[in-house]
């Protein structure tokens, strides 16, 4: 058996009714003593939901500007490039010097 069941078995109605008298006139003086006891406690958790869930909402719009910046530029990369990948172009062929021509200087027309 349990703890209240062997209580309430070897109470008597006068006992009982003694219970029944002391929490109706000391719950009134008792409910406010708990509840400035527990008062700092949840004052507490909530401060604690509070920076919680500002911290959270900092996080959640930071990684949603980091990826509107993503989409931001891989939309321009595509729109660039007309959604097409084209090849980079090559650049244009060297000429090669012609005898008697120097690289640098400029040679006198023969008149």
């Amino acid at each position: 058996m349990g703890l209240t069941e062997d209580l309430l078995e070897r109470a008597s109605g006068s006992t009982i009714l003694g219970v029944g008298l002391g929490v109706l006139f000391l719950g009134p003086v008792l409910v406010p003593a708990l509840a400035r006891g527990m008062r700092p406690l949840a004052k507490g958790a909530i401060k604690g939901y509070l920076a919680v869930s500002e911290r959270s909402r900092e996080m959640f719009a930071e990684t949603g500007e980091r990826l509107q910046d993503l989409y931001a530029e891989a939309q321009s990369e595509y729109s660039g490039t007309n959604g097409a990948t084209q090849p980079a172009p090559e650049p244009p062929p060297r000429k090669r010097a012609t005898r008697g021509e120097s690289s640098g200087e400029a040679q006198p027309e023969p008149a």
